[in-house]
């Protein structure tokens, strides 16, 4: 797919998926520094994890799992809101943020994302922790919970990734949806010579606009995204784990 319509997409559904938990971090809570961060060692190179709530040991901790591939825990730091009864834990997958980033495609394996998340929990000295799985996230927590179901608590989904066949039908009913000029520019911006990033970020904002209102988030989260460092999104692992377009399989 096209990198814009990831980037859009996932601001989309990154609110999607607050609104399913019935939070609303962005609006009212700014504390979203982290309480301690690390490095955790897993297959292919080490993975950044940032922990929230350290001190409550007798509450099970959630994990929250960021959609992409090569997409950032960022648009989580909201949820640190949660760390006052228990340990909210974020993190960047391999060859993202602030990871590491080997770009190796031997890397890219949906086996070896969910064994680099159980490394994380042993790391940790976990035993059993809630899962939050966004987007691509989604689906990592799902395999982690069928293979892992004596550490997993409960495994909550936003703008869940399961099924490509239904991902694709689901988004050419949006687009066939649209006034016709929005899809005519959509088409060309998923083409091998697509126009420039604003013609395309027009067209993808006008084609969500009737299916959320946008919120804004608080000075706090601004900055955090701003200043957080690391590489941020990968669009190489990004492509080689999906579609070259959204409109066709």
């Amino acid at each position: 797919m096209y990198k814009t319509f990831y980037y859009l997409m996932s601001r989309l559904l990154n609110i999607l998926c607050l609104s399913l938990l019935a939070f609303s971090a962005y609006a009212e809570y700014p504390v979203v520094t982290a309480d301690k961060e690390l490095m955790v060692p897993v297959e292919g190179g080490n993975v950044y994890v940032r922990l929230n709530g350290v001190t409550h040991a007798d509450s099970i901790p959630v994990v929250f799992i960021h959609g992409g591939p090569g997409g950032t825990h960022n648009g989580f730091v909201g949820m640190t809101e949660l760390a006052d009864e228990r340990m909210v834990i974020m993190y960047d997958q391999l060859d993202s943020g602030k990871s590491d980033q080997p770009n190796d495609p031997i890397n890219w394996r949906v086996e070896r994302f969910v064994e680099s998340l159980d490394a994380i929990r042993k790391h940790l000295k976990v035993e059993r922790w809630h899962l939050v799985g966004h987007s691509w996230g989604s689906a990592i927590a799902l395999e982690y919970t069928a293979k892992y179901p004596q550490h997993t608590v409960s495994t909550v989904l936003g703008g869940t990734f399961i099924s490509t066949p239904h991902w694709i039908m689901d988004a050419n009913l949006l687009v066939n949806a649209a006034p016709q000029k929005i899809q005519d520019t959509l088409k060309e911006c998923e083409s091998s010579q697509p126009p420039e990033a604003p013609v395309c970020n027009a067209a993808y904002i006008k084609l969500y606009s009737a299916y959320y209102t946008p919120v804004k988030p608080n000075e706090a989260i601004i900055s955090y995204e701003e200043n957080v460092g690391g590489n941020g999104f990968n669009p190489v692992s990004y492509t080689h784990l999906t579609l070259p377009t959204i409109y066709s399989v």
